[in-house]
């Protein structure tokens, strides 16, 4: 049931016959792709292709194979105009229409017998999001589930999402995790602020002693220089009650001179930082500004301040970015660099804007925390304090609870009796004595490993959300149900099941009217929930999930740190959701003459960041000089990174990525008996003279021809996204260059020329990277046409069908007065029908 069920053939159209395509097959296709000859092993003679429909149906087979024929017939690829007999154009654009005719409508009944969808679960990440809205806590859920699949291009599909008994496995473990953050069975502390300074704290007398390595004791600051030893460890502080707390941090830029100042990044990180646990959880990166030249008495850097959830036993600690620094200790204490010098830290918290916390209403209700062992422990410190959630009437307080609970896990309205079993095995535990918390805990556990929480699709509470059509009566379109409309709204934008609100808007039946649900639309975009969708959508779409999947080669790469690193994923993310906030056109998808950049990002591209008028610290949307080749997805250096893989960069990679997740026009994979492509590690061969060969092989040269137009002309950007126009050397022989990134010398040896020029397969031409961006942005429908079909795929988890395509252009066309801006494209997509229906 989790994984979703077998799709049967689809339905030919009731008023053609697909073997009247016969003719036209045998006379126009079999020569090359017939029983003696199958070229890349694509067969369509009549042994091979049945067109009898059996029962008005073509199986699905043969259905894949008619959509190939139409598609290339309608890009005029096949069959080719050099071929012996190649149709006319008139006969090739009635073929084709006939054809689209016959495929949509197949396509169409198929959808109407069957569905549009089907039921599917969870991924990791939309139960992780789903359990913290549920219980309203903030713990890493997803790592105890195992990995989700991929289909269609992203893990929310159905046929990515299998189910196994390790799986079942990890939604208990999951659940018992989340149930015991949410479900804290003691007092709840007062919120209290408390300073900590490494100054005077007597926990940091060690780090504090003459001789320290890499730290360094200032008037006013503990210094810290090491990028890869910082024993900064907030030992003054460890969580005692796990919750949300806000941090302030004073800190500055030490500058050994005062005529080099400048920022100093450091990372914050998280966890318990002992023997037993090294883990760590990076929370953000900030910049230390320096300090004055001639401060004021009453001196302060401005604090940076954020919020962040501690489990029990966590601290922080502050780690210098790898800035190419090295102390040299002296007599007196001296360095001759740079280091974050931090004053004092604050933490207030835990957060409680009511009492109970929202997370102990989840679970426990207003039922009180009882000490229970008070007559043995009051004012003797040395014996441990026992609670328990006290109930009047626990039978009856579980009922209310959980049904209470489950209405919003299940996303509907429960069945009468639905939660009985569950209610009778909990009875007979309260009746063996079990306190009524314990109790709690189990039923909420439960409830979160329950089939209705964990699928998507089934919300309507029948057996089946699909009502097959009545025999006899024309299948038509189902649209979803209220509740189920709800779940994929929600799941959509948020990743995580609908609130309050949208659910009221399903229960009275509100959220059918277009109008009402197009509003509930709007108002799930503009929640801070949806950064969600921003975040998980990229890193699909453009891979960012994998952007750790290798580490660049210091020699190939040497401009490459840690400061590089999240600026370059941070700006993809700014620039996606600046697109999506500000609804620019689908065209600045492949080119722009802005970008979204902080200094360490413009200086990577070349850029001097005065110059671009950015502050010191953060990112801004900045206006880009006319002859940079800079400005949309392509020449941002996370797609650089994660289109390559550490050492060298393959237009072939490259041609797929722009193809598929740009353009949308995925490209097959290769025959099986056609070799990979591997560069000259040498330098004596550019990867274009090595591919020559592929492209003059029939059986690749088709795919080439499509994709090795982009691929090459993404080799001016090397695998960090440096522009070139010479590939580089890990060592000689070659032309040796030098240079600096910050106080950090580099070195590199380049040679051969990069070569980007080449021909669209429609014929239009380009010199180098820039020109081909402008190529691309002439095509927004297509750039459009390929999100809104990702976005179907990744609301619906459904791939998109051919009856799809259709429905694809009706949201083209809603998007088209506004340049296919990203807000209405998206909004156009999840308010079409192919969203809405089952």
């Amino acid at each position: 049931m989790l994984g979703g069920t077998a799709r049967s053939g689809a339905a030919a159209e009731g008023g053609s016959d697909p073997a009247a395509l016969r003719p036209l097959l045998d006379k126009f296709c079999v020569d090359c792709h017939g029983e003696l000859y199958a070229e890349n092993e694509f067969r369509l003679d009549a042994a091979a292709l049945e067109l009898s429909a059996q029962g008005g149906r073509l199986d699905d087979e043969t259905l894949a194979a008619l959509v190939k024929v139409h598609d290339r017939m309608k890009s005029g690829e096949m069959p080719p105009q050099e071929a012996p007999a190649a149709p006319s154009e008139t006969l090739r654009g009635h073929s084709v229409a006939a054809l689209e005719a016959m495929l949509h409508e197949a396509d169409r009944l198929r959808q109407c017998e069957e569905g549009r969808t089907r039921l599917r679960r969870m991924t990791r990440g939309e139960y992780q999001h789903a359990v913290h809205d549920l219980l309203h806590i903030d713990v890493p859920l997803a790592g105890i589930l195992p990995g989700d699949g991929v289909a269609h291009g992203f893990d929310r599909t159905v046929d990515a999402l299998g189910t196994s008994s390790v799986l079942v496995d990890g939604y208990l473990e999951a659940a018992g995790v989340a149930v015991d953050a949410a479900g804290i069975i003691r007092p709840q502390p007062e919120t209290v602020t408390e300073r900590h300074s490494y100054l005077t704290h007597k926990k940091y007398e060690n780090i504090r002693k003459p001789g320290n390595p890499v730290l360094l004791v200032l008037p006013d600051a503990l210094a810290a220089f090491e990028p890869n030893y910082s024993p900064t460890e907030l030992h003054s502080f460890k969580c005692e009650y796990p919750g949300r707390y806000r941090v302030k941090i004073s800190a500055y830029a030490f500058n050994h001179d005062p005529a080099r100042a400048e920022p100093v990044v450091y990372r914050t990180f998280k966890g318990e930082f002992n023997p037993a646990d090294r883990t760590k959880t990076l929370v953000d990166h900030f910049a230390a500004l320096p300090k004055p030249l001639d401060p004021p008495a009453d001196w302060e850097p401005a604090p940076v301040e954020f919020e962040t959830s501690f489990a029990e036993g966590e601290t922080l600690k502050f780690v210098p970015y790898d800035i190419g620094y090295k102390i040299r200790q002296e007599t007196p204490p001296h360095s001759t660099e740079n280091a974050v010098a931090i004053r004092w830290v604050e933490i207030t918290g835990p957060l409680m804007e009511e009492t109970p916390s929202p997370a102990y209403r989840a679970v426990f209700g207003d039922n009180p925390v009882v000490w229970t062992n008070r007559a043995e422990s009051e004012g003797k410190h040395w014996i441990k304090k026992t609670y328990a959630v006290h109930s009047d009437t626990p039978h009856e307080d579980v009922r209310r609870l959980l049904n209470r609970l489950a209405t919003e896990a299940f996303r509907r309205p429960l069945r009468d009796g639905e939660l009985d079993e569950l209610f009778g095995l909990l009875d007979e535990r309260i009746d063996a004595g079990v306190t009524f918390g314990e109790v709690m805990k189990l039923g909420v556990t439960a409830i979160l490993c329950d089939p209705a929480f964990l699928t998507i699709g089934g919300e309507s509470g029948r057996d089946t959300d699909f009502v097959p059509t009545p025999e006899g009566e024309t299948p038509a379109p189902q649209p979803l149900e209220p509740h189920a409309l709800a779940s994929r709204l929600s799941f959509m934008l948020w990743g995580s099941i609908p609130d309050a609100a949208l659910r009221a808007k399903a229960d009275d039946g509100s959220l059918s009217d277009p109008a009402v649900y197009r509003a509930e639309a709007e108002r799930l975009l503009a929640d801070p929930k949806h950064e969600r969708f921003n975040r998980d959508f990229l890193d699909q779409w453009l891979d960012l999930a994998w952007i750790d999947a290798s580490v660049p080669d210091p020699g190939l790469a040497p401009e490459y740190d840690e400061a590089l690193h999240p600026a370059m994923v941070e700006e993809t993310r700014r620039t996606f959701e600046y697109m999506l906030d500000e609804n620019r056109p689908a065209r600045e998808i492949a080119d722009a003459d802005w970008a979204i950049l902080n200094a360490r990002l413009a200086t990577h591209y070349g850029f001097d960041p005065a110059e671009l008028g950015l502050d010191p610290v953060g990112f801004q949307k900045v206006s880009l000089p006319a002859d940079s080749v800079r400005g949309g997805f392509l020449t941002q250096a996370a797609i650089a990174k994660v289109t390559a893989n550490g050492t060298h960069t393959s237009p072939v990679l490259r041609g797929q990525f722009v193809m598929d997740a740009i353009l949308g026009l995925p490209i097959p994979p290769p025959p099986p008996n056609i070799p990979a492509v591997e560069p000259d590690i040498r330098g004596a061969e550019t990867i274009r003279e090595i591919l020559a060969a592929h492209r003059a092989d029939p059986a690749c040269a088709t795919c080439h021809k499509k994709m090795d137009p982009a691929g090459f002309a993404m080799e001016q950007m090397d695998v960090v996204g440096t522009y070139r126009e010479r590939y580089r050397l890990p060592r000689g022989p070659g032309e040796r260059i030098e240079s600096q990134v910050g106080n950090r010398k580099i070195r590199i040896f380049v040679a051969l020329e990069v070569n980007p020029a080449d021909t669209l397969p429609d014929g239009r031409s380009f010199l180098n990277l820039k020109e081909f961006k402008a190529l691309l942005a002439e095509d927004d429908r297509q750039l459009a046409r390929s999100l809104a079909e990702k976005w179907l795929i990744y609301g619906t988890g459904e791939g998109c069908g051919f009856a799809d395509r259709r429905a694809v252009d009706t949201i083209l066309d809603e998007a088209a007065p506004d340049d296919y801006g990203l807000r209405t494209l998206l909004l156009a997509t999840v308010c079409s029908d192919a969203f809405k229906r089952r």
